[in-house]
């Protein structure tokens, strides 16, 4: 069975190590779903050694079993008989094709251990627990035998129904290991999906109690080996709260300062990097978080202490290359005048110290061929954690540090995260105790298929369970426990030589893309629409904050809800463009020589904006004096009346066409076209044709005065 089968079969089932269970019909596809509903096993085997399977000569082999009914009807009694595998599994490719074997595969050869008498199961997840204890003496049919992973496995039978075999794996440790399995985790710190890209207060004081989901995320990895990648938006939540922040969340953030875990940023609100990304959008960022800060709830800057003046340079010194300002060089910003109060900035509510940075990690095999430049390119994210299925390795196993061109990436061995998943989130005791034994047997597999150093391995937790993985850390610990096991941190995975690798391009599904591509577009409308504001963040920062909310992967969970939410987000930023507009009134009447034009904009926003109104005649009978005119308008205005020259030119109905636009010339709405009654003043007209009129008449008598004196010239001459 080739390892790149097996790595597909992964990616599909929903493994979980010594149960005999098959996939959940809701969560498989649909081709595989209706295979699972007529393969559904009458029960599960949860098959748990003791000792985390380590298996020593000089030690009984205990194992816990637990049966659980999860057919309609009640079943016989029936009987559990324990078996461990004659061969040594010797890869991590026999370790995943034991645990998730295809459906005609047979069982290896094996030695019966041990045989107990079940008794009967009611319907309804009724379950019975049968503990296997195995003498030394009875084992040492093992003498022998090389170290290393076997396979370990139950066979239930219960009247007429098909045999249930539950699985899982052991390691035969006669003697030290050869080698360490190193491997790093790296998990996420976030929370549940938001609407405003800020976590209430009230979810916070949630989150953050004695049993909270920051809590039980903290308790989980706290002096672990484990790196944790943070969400930003969880520490800005609690800033931007200052004195009002719950108790428990500000005693929260400092116990998180305190870790000795690695640590590094998630992208704000742990966007779905790949779908923003392949949408179009790049690599979204917070603006400013100002409009969720009052003032009023953070202290009074303290007074700067003074210092002595320093020495003025002589007027003919040469000043240094530190003296000359930089133009390029950041601005700092200044700090508040004494008693003012202290409102922290965007970079001090979103500073930490992390021990690393530069590091995307996107949902496991969503990434496509240019998204690792358009990560590098928008925020340095020059590293990227990807998912086994997400790359094609050159050779059996994979090196987690990779190189794909000259970008550098992190792959998650899609085994050994499964693995380590389900014993995160096991809900029994025995749940964990056989997800340990199998990762601990995949591990050993990791020592034996290499002659050399075994490479370096990372096992990435899931997002869509982060509430669940409570036993993360207690796992990782009782695998660094382990002989062959070294837990090691994620910067030594990086410091190891990459290796190339290719990118197999798995993109976002399509329907999800499509979604946020208008997402995408309409907050840059806002973008373009907020240009009418002299700070156009006033308008856009809450707007982008709830954009990165919808693109969290948190929703990935919620599909249907996520939806919705992507369709309100457009509706209100088409509401949001129709902010700023003029207000229809009823047809006018213009009957002077010059009038003034009185038009009306409204302006719902609540910062003040500018307009530039453009006026055009679509009639020859009126005539606009000027035709832009930039207009401010105050915050919150109901009706802002301005008044635009325009001269009459004869009687008529005249028809003129306004049309707004920001200040940089984006038009806001439509043009809109107002009917005017036109009555022009007969006295200009009459005063032009009197004037006319005499002009003409002296004219006239000028030019039957030059024809008489010619006249008389010529008669003279003749005369002569």
């Amino acid at each position: 069975m080739s390892q790149r089968w097996l790595r597909a079969s992964l990616a599909l089932c929903l493994s979980v190590a010594g149960v005999g269970t098959a996939v959940d019909p809701a969560a498989a596809p649909p081709a595989l779903a209706a295979a699972v509903e007529e393969a559904a096993p009458v029960a599960t085997v949860t098959v748990a050694p003791a000792a985390s399977g380590v298996v020593r000569p000089e030690q009984d082999l205990r194992v816990s079993v637990v049966i659980t009914n999860t057919g309609t009807e009640p079943l016989p009694q029936g009987s559990a008989r324990l078996l461990l595998g004659d061969d040594r599994l010797e890869s991590s490719a026999d370790i995943g094709a034991w645990l998730l074997p295809r459906d005609d595969a047979s069982l290896p050869g094996g030695r019966a251990l041990d045989e107990e008498d079940v008794p009967e199961l009611d319907r309804g997840a009724s379950t019975r627990a049968v503990a296997f204890t195995i003498p030394v003496d009875e084992l040492e049919f093992l003498d022998g035998s090389p170290w290393g992973a076997r396979p370990l496995w139950v066979e239930y039978r219960a009247g007429d129904a098909d045999t249930v075999i539950g699985r899982t794996s052991v390691v035969w440790a006669p003697s030290d290991p050869a080698r360490e399995a190193a491997f790093a985790t790296a998990v996420p710190m976030t929370v549940p999906s938001t609407e405003t890209g800020l976590i209430e207060a009230d979810d916070l004081a949630r989150y953050t109690s004695a049993a909270g989901l920051l809590t039980r995320q903290l308790d989980a990895v706290e002096g672990r080996p484990i790196a944790i990648g943070i969400d930003p938006m969880i520490l800005v939540s609690i800033r931007v709260l200052g004195s009002a922040a719950p108790e428990s969340a500000v005693d929260w953030l400092a116990r998180l300062d305190a870790v000795p875990n690695e640590t590094f940023p998630l992208a704000y609100g742990d966007t779905d990097l790949a779908a923003a990304a392949q949408s179009g959008g790049g690599v979204l960022t917070p603006q400013n978080f100002g409009f969720a800060l009052d003032p009023a709830l953070f202290p009074a800057a303290e007074p700067t202490p003074e210092t002595d003046a320093p020495a003025t340079p002589a007027p003919d010194a040469t000043p240094s290359a530190s003296a000359v300002p930089d133009p390029a060089a950041p601005t700092t910003t200044a700090s508040p005048a004494p008693g003012e109060p202290d409102v922290p900035t965007t970079e001090e509510l979103l500073a930490w110290d992390y021990t690393l940075e530069g590091i995307a990690w996107p949902a496991d095999n969503t990434v496509v061929e240019g998204d690792l430049d358009t990560f590098a390119a928008a925020e340095g994210l020059t590293t990227t954690i990807l998912a086994e299925g997400n790359v094609r390795a050159g050779s059996e196993s994979t090196q987690a540090h990779g190189r794909i061109g000259d970008r550098s990436v992190l792959v998650a061995d899609l085994l050994l995260s499964t693995l380590l998943r389900d014993a995160a989130a096991a809900r029994t005791t025995e749940e964990w105790r056989s997800a340990v034994a199998a990762l601990g047997a995949a591990l050993a597999a990791v020592t034996t298929e290499h002659d050399g150093t075994p490479p370096l391995s990372l096992a990435t937790l899931d997002r869509s369970r982060v509430s669940l993985q409570a036993r993360a850390g207690e796992t990782v610990a009782a695998l660094d426990r382990l002989d062959w096991v070294d837990a090691t941190s994620l910067s030594a995975l990086l410091d190891r030589p990459a290796r190339g690798t290719r990118l197999v391009d798995r993109p976002v599904d399509e329907d999800r893309l499509d979604a946020i591509r208008r997402l995408i577009v309409a907050n840059g409308e806002e973008a373009e629409f907020a240009t009418v504001a002299a700070d156009p963040a006033d308008i856009t920062a809450p707007r982008r904050l709830r954009a990165l909310a919808l693109l969290s992967q948190s929703w990935r969970e919620t599909p249907d809800a996520w939806i919705d939410q992507v369709a309100e987000f457009i509706d209100e930023s088409a509401e949001l463009r129709r902010s700023v507009r003029l207000v229809e009134s009823s047809d006018l009447n213009i009957n002077n020589e010059l009038q003034r034009l009185p038009v009306s904009i409204a302006n719902d926003l609540p910062v003040p904006v500018t307009v530039l109104v453009e006026v055009r005649s679509l009639s020859p009978q009126l005539h606009i004096e000027q035709s832009r005119v930039e207009i401010p308008v105050e915050a919150n205005s109901a009706a802002r009346e301005f008044v635009l020259p325009v001269r009459p030119l004869a009687n008529g109905r005249a028809t003129i066409l306004i049309s707004l636009s920001t200040p940089v010339g984006v038009p806001i709405g439509g043009a809109t076209s107002l009917t005017l009654n036109v009555q022009a003043d007969w006295g200009t007209p009459v005063a032009i044709g009197l004037g006319v009129l005499v002009v003409g008449l002296i004219a006239a008598g000028l030019y039957r005065t030059s024809r008489r004196n010619r006249r008389d010239r010529i008669r003279g001459i003749a005369d002569d």
